[in-house]
């Protein structure tokens, strides 16, 4: 099975693209004003440490959440995906 932490990293390396910066600022900061915004914050905090501090130059330091189940942690990450694809988050 997929190591969900790296697949995480790699979701999180897509949501801070240059080109997501306005949405991804929107989630972080009005979630509710988008209609898929509570849903996606929710999903990340699963599996965000409290207070994690990254720098997205060496996303391989970003701590991610240890212990997690690691079928239901895959079912969040194709959520999290799918609802990226769906409202035309880029991928690169």
């Amino acid at each position: 099975m997929e190591d969900y932490k790296e697949r995480f990293r790699q979701l999180m390396k897509r949501m801070h693209l240059p080109s997501n910066s306005e949405k991804y600022t929107q989630v972080c900061i009005h979630p509710k004003d988008l209609g898929y915004g509570n849903v996606l914050w929710d999903l990340c905090k699963a599996f965000t440490v409290e207070n994690p501090s990254f720098d997205m130059n060496d996303l391989a330091k970003y701590k991610v959440r240890e212990g997690l189940n690691p079928r239901i942690a895959s079912r969040d990450l194709d959520k999290i995906e799918e609802i990226l694809d769906n409202n035309a988050w880029a991928k690169e």
